[in-house]
């Protein structure tokens, strides 16, 4: 594995704790490791590919989405149904209560949306009998999943308020979920909480037949983006304004305006694609949010730079903004993202 940055890798113990429980049925760890290009005698951190890689090939080889926690496994196939029930839907409230109604005929998971005035909260419970002690830490297996589809949904990642769980356990507790990207806390049920505006939401992803790894690829490009270090973009528009061009180049706007059209070009095309280029780059600076963004490009209102963006470009903001994050981790790990390409096509069919 490429050195990808600290920042961007965890502890290899975060390996041990996902594969425990299959390694206690007896699955050997050599071979799982390797297959995961994991290696506990050549490195001490991991990066969250290869924790993905881990997962889905735990995944694999126990045909159980729960990874051997429950009495009974339970086919990776509904959890990618629920994927596609859920971007087969115009809004996202839409999409819950569609995911909800799937699980009212599909235990052992049941699914439940709670709104109060400005707060919603999108509740996992797992029935005790089919996991016992271990219900907890499917609910939150099951979550994680949730967010994942949620964020390909809306084509940016989830913006939950906090994770709640059930775990006392739980080593994110006062900390930030690594992968869910909000704060942790104790509850009396497992739950994402979220802004209830968010409901009226539009879909922004796009079926797929390979939606698992299309979920996968836009999921773990936030992750990497959500714990890469900041970096500089120090691009400025202000010298795309008609005063200070004429200023610079000592000629009337009438000049500019003719010079402009004799090189088949326009003042307003200009500022459009260096518009496009400026966003480019501070996109890739993930201190910067698109609100952030908007309003230093001059736009009061972020809804009018997400539609610029989307019309020049066919993406959202978020989107550009984890393509240029996954193309970083594709060249870094291309061994490990081919091969979770390779398994979630497989389980997607």
């Amino acid at each position: 594995m490429n050195d990808i940055g600290a920042k961007q890798t965890i502890p290899i113990s975060w390996a041990f704790m996902r594969a425990a429980p299959v390694l206690e049925q007896g699955l050997p760890q050599d071979e799982l490791f390797t297959e995961s290009f994991i290696s506990p005698s050549l490195h001490s951190r991991i990066s969250f590919a290869q924790l993905g890689l881990l997962y889905f090939n735990i995944i694999k080889k126990t045909e159980d989405a729960f990874v051997g926690l429950g009495r009974r496994s339970v086919s990776i196939s509904e959890t990618i149904l629920m994927a596609r029930i859920m971007v087969g839907c115009a809004t996202l409230e839409c999409a819950l209560n569609a995911v909800i109604r799937f699980h009212q005929s599909s235990p052992p998971l049941r699914l439940e949306l709670r709104t109060n005035g400005k707060h919603a909260a999108l509740c996992v419970h797992c029935d005790d009998s089919f996991a016992g002690a271990n219900a907890f830490i499917i609910e939150e297996i099951y979550l994680n999943s949730l967010f994942g589809a949620l964020t390909y949904f809306l084509g940016r990642p989830f913006p939950a308020r906090s994770v709640v769980t059930r775990n006392p356990a739980n080593i994110f507790l006062g900390m930030k979920h690594y992968s869910m990207l909000a704060p942790v806390r104790l509850g009396a049920a497992t739950a994402l909480q979220f802004p209830a505006k968010l409901l009226s939401e539009v879909r922004s992803g796009e079926p797929a037949d390979d939606i698992w790894w299309q979920i996968a690829r836009q999921w773990l490009a936030h992750i990497v983006a959500e714990n890469e270090p900041s970096i500089q973009a120090g691009a400025s528009i202000e010298h795309f304004s008609t005063a200070t061009m004429c200023s610079e180049l000592s000629v009337s706007p009438a000049t500019l305006r003719r010079r402009m059209s004799n090189a088949g070009t326009s003042l307003r095309d200009l500022r459009k694609e260096a518009f496009i280029d400026i966003s480019l780059r501070r996109l890739g600076d993930t201190s910067r949010s698109v609100c952030q963004i908007a309003s230093e490009l001059g736009y009061s209102d972020v809804r009018s730079y997400r539609r610029f963006i989307k019309n020049e470009t066919g993406f959202t903001p978020d989107q550009l903004r984890a393509q240029t994050h996954f193309s970083t981790m594709q060249a870094a790990e291309p061994q490990v993202l081919a091969r979770i390409r390779q398994l979630t096509t497989y389980v997607s069919l």
